[in-house]
């Protein structure tokens, strides 16, 4: 994704599986590069009952994806107490130390997990952007949070 898009301190993002992004990305034969398309070459989304759902789908390649199944690169053999205030929820899920990004997940905006969770529904694994430093203005998404 477009690091620009995303870095803007508070915005929430998402983080998805790399192995779901990848099934999907074979299910609709997206490319990053069909973005670069004027929209006019761009087809759009009918709803999900059509035999031609998904985003920039063509001709499918693979199998349906299934619900967005994040389960790969969560850690839960870290024992949390669980926050039970739905506004924090995204405090509940532990995401394991050393994935890559780009390899092992994904960051997707927030409009994009929405439409994506729209379609296929699945397990929402929420961060925000911080400040690292306010002299600078730094900003980074905080993909693995802090425990205190």
């Amino acid at each position: 994704m477009e690091k620009g898009l995303l870095i803007t301190e508070f915005n929430l993002v998402h983080l998805v599986s790399m192995k779901w992004f990848e099934k999907w990305k074979k299910y609709t034969n997206f490319s990053f590069d069909s973005l670069k398309k004027p929209a006019s070459a761009i087809p759009e989304h009918k709803n999900s009952n059509d035999s031609n759902d998904g985003l920039l789908k063509e001709e499918a390649d693979g199998a349906h994806p299934g619900p967005i199944d994040s389960d790969d690169i969560l850690d839960n053999e870290i024992e949390i107490l669980v926050d039970p205030d739905l506004v924090k929820e995204y405090c509940n899920y532990t995401v394991k130390q050393g994935l890559v990004e780009n390899k092992d997940f994904i960051i997707l905006p927030h409009p994009v997990w929405k439409y994506l969770h729209g379609i296929y529904s699945g397990r929402d694994i929420k961060r925000y952007v911080i400040s690292l430093n306010d002299e600078t203005a730094q900003n980074a998404i905080e993909v693995w949070l802090k425990r205190v």
